[in-house]
């Protein structure tokens, strides 16, 4: 299972962790997925290596909400 996690040009952080969040939320109460791993993709949300900028600042939280729901399950 996919999940694309990109920033509309005027969305605030808050706006795009609790979407990701929500849509997060639903897959992993649903049954069907138990078994299928969930990929949260980002593009420009971290820089890859060294000296890299962010391009996506509001999806840069994105990185932080997602592990702590891989340790809560």
């Amino acid at each position: 299972m996919f999940l694309p996690c990109v920033s509309a040009p005027d969305e605030t952080p808050a706006g795009i962790a609790g979407r990701v969040l929500t849509r997060l939320q639903t897959l992993l109460a649903d049954p069907r997925t138990d078994s299928a791993p969930i990929v949260i993709v980002t593009r420009g949300a971290v820089g890859a290596v060294d000296g890299e900028d962010v391009t996506d600042l509001p999806a840069a939280p994105v990185w932080g909400l997602v592990r702590s729901a891989q340790t809560d399950n």
